[in-house]
């Protein structure tokens, strides 16, 4: 009667020099299956590294705006772009609350949201342009 009793799953064990001892006892259909959930994980992280330093980006593009812009013009132009939204149907939550924020925005306000985006978008683009330089011989999705 053949033997039927599983063997354990490997453990993962890295020895001496770093060697991964753990893929001696696996067949080579589990390490292609090991190696495309690695890539896939891989191609997740840097799909997201390069959404982090995008929004880095706009943060700098918004900080930049705000810093041009004065609060009356930014409430006019608030104002113009949710008219036609309040026209249609005047208790729309979002345009009324845009509106009305915009109305009390004040200088001091838009200087520490423009000195905020720029920090955070700084911090953001500095930040992916130190992993891509420390990644730039590895693998990337």
């Amino acid at each position: 009667m053949p033997c039927s009793t599983k063997l354990p799953a490997p453990v993962h064990i890295v020895g001496l020099a770093g060697l991964n001892w753990d893929r001696c006892s696996r067949s080579g259909a589990e390490r292609m299956a090991t190696a495309k959930v690695r890539d896939r994980w891989q191609q997740l992280f840097w799909g997201g590294i390069k959404l982090k330093g995008l929004n880095g980006l706009f943060e700098l593009i918004g900080g930049v705006l705000l810093l041009l812009v004065d609060p009356e013009s930014l409430h006019h132009w608030t104002v113009l772009l949710t008219q036609n939204e309040l026209n249609e149907d005047p208790d729309n939550g979002i345009a009324t609350f845009l509106g009305h924020s915009s109305e009390s925005l004040t200088s001091h306000a838009t200087l520490f949201s423009a000195r905020y985006l720029l920090t955070h978008g700084l911090a953001k683009v500095v930040l992916l342009v130190a992993v891509l330089k420390t990644n730039c011989g590895h693998t990337r999705g």
